[in-house]
């Protein structure tokens, strides 16, 4: 696991057509509280694959680095435009 900048991790568009907006603001106070308790997952370019919910409640808190898991994994396997 390594730390990221949050400025330099790339949502994915499609997030948005896949999950209902939520509120992220019991996830912040938690992450306020707490911290980060299951890091966010990339892959080698940055691009977020697994917790867009978590980025965006760091964000509101303003955190500017956030725990990582970098996966390999193959461009077509992801749903990124």
């Amino acid at each position: 696991m390594r730390e990221l900048l949050v400025s330099s991790i790339q949502p994915s568009p499609l997030n948005e057509d896949i999950y209902a907006p939520s509120s992220i603001e019991d996830l912040a106070d938690s992450i306020e509280e707490l911290g980060v308790l299951e890091p966010l997952v990339v892959d080698k370019k940055k691009n977020l694959i697994s917790g867009h919910r978590r980025l965006a409640a760091c964000i509101s808190i303003g955190l500017e680095r956030v725990p990582v898991r970098v996966v390999d994994v193959a461009e077509e396997e992801l749903a990124v435009t």
